[in-house]
């Protein structure tokens, strides 16, 4: 049996159903660690959870069906499997959560990419700029050594530009470009977002490298969480 706060249990599970409707979880010494894909395979999500125990047991769950009831729990809870259910229990209450077996997931590796730049951004700013672009399909990320690392569209009626930070190059790498699609984006940002409430970080690490997928992680004592998302390609 596992101690845990629910409301962290029940943050991490939110961030993956931005954009899953399933989770893989399985142990892994003292980590509970997170598996998850969208249905259309653009956005893959790998992620940790600290435990003060260790939990022995893989499972699956359906994301909706577990925060209905998790979200509305507040302090320690104790998780169990039992009988292919997820018992979880708390003061003067107990409750059993259907779980998804694990044979029926897709088992995928990390990718293995060598990114050209990395930079670490602001969430907040990133989730404010998606906000202005919602309308718009595809978004794209530019950066050089002379002018940093920006966001830019094309909207209805002008061309947007955000500066986003100074990133750093590697290599002999003057310039990277790569475009992803708002939609898809904007859930992982909502992710972010969802993770980085206080007292979390509220700083992910970007890495892209040109027409690759992206990857935008945020790490913090006792979470890791990196999420992936495929190139929009025009």
């Amino acid at each position: 049996m596992v101690s845990i706060s629910a409301s962290r249990f029940a943050k991490f599970l939110e961030a993956v159903s931005q954009f899953s409707e399933e989770v893989l979880l399985e142990p892994e010494d003292e980590w509970l660690k997170v598996r998850a894909i969208d249905g259309t395979h653009v956005i893959v999500a790998f992620g940790k959870l600290k435990l003060e125990e260790p939990l022995y047991d893989k499972f699956g769950l359906n994301l909706r069906h577990a925060l209905r009831f998790l979200k509305r729990i507040h302090g320690e809870v104790q998780l169990r499997l039992e009988d292919g259910k997820l018992l979880v229990e708390g003061t003067g209450f107990s409750l059993k959560l259907d779980t998804i077996d694990p044979a029926s997931f897709k088992l995928y590796s990390e990718p293995n990419l060598k990114f050209d730049l990395d930079a670490d951004v602001e969430i907040a700013l990133l989730a404010d700029v998606l906000k202005k672009l919602r309308r718009v399909a595809v978004i794209e990320f530019i950066a050089d050594r002379d002018n940093g690392l920006r966001l830019e569209a094309v909207t209805e009626t002008s061309r947007f530009s955000q500066w986003l930070g100074t990133p750093t190059l590697y290599g002999q790498v003057q310039e990277v470009r790569v475009k992803f699609g708002t939609h898809f984006l904007s859930q992982i940002i909502r992710a972010l977002e969802i993770l980085s409430r206080p007292p979390n970080a509220s700083f992910t690490t970007i890495e892209l490298k040109t027409n690759y997928p992206g990857r935008f992680t945020l790490t913090d004592n006792d979470l890791r969480f990196r999420v992936y998302i495929a190139p929009r390609e025009d």
